[in-house]
């Protein structure tokens, strides 16, 4: 299947691929999405994206109140969220948000499988 072109005959862009690892850069003082590696709706008569359209997970983080702790202190915070244990492993969610020079934040969160190593009895 070939890709479909646009007006300018240049090739479009495929369907979106998830990406294991979301980044956004979020405004420190007004906690707007400034850009984000992977599309989020738009929302709100300006268009804006929120912290939660970029994030969805955010909220089980405490993602919001980790971006005020950060612009307020400048120091890094990282957070985890178990999300299903089993006996084979647990996936989790990680996620670090970083102060920039610039007055912005970098928030990075990921997904991250880690199995269960039963003799030893803790995870690898």
């Amino acid at each position: 299947m070939s890709p479909t072109k646009g007006s300018d005959g240049v090739p479009a862009d495929p369907l979106p691929i998830p990406v294991k690892a979301k980044a956004a850069l979020v405004d420190a003082r007004t906690l707007e999405v400034l850009w984000a590696n992977e599309p989020a709706p738009l929302t709100g008569a300006t268009g804006n994206i929120t912290l939660e359209d970029a994030v969805p997970v955010g909220a089980a983080l405490g993602l919001e109140e980790a971006v005020r702790e950060v612009a307020a202190t400048g120091e890094a915070r990282h957070l985890r969220a178990n999300l299903v244990s089993t006996s084979k492993g647990s996936m989790a969610i990680a996620s670090s948000v970083y102060p920039l020079p610039n007055a912005t934040i970098l928030i990075l969160v990921e997904n991250a499988w880690q199995t269960a190593n039963k003799r030893a009895g803790r995870d690898r």
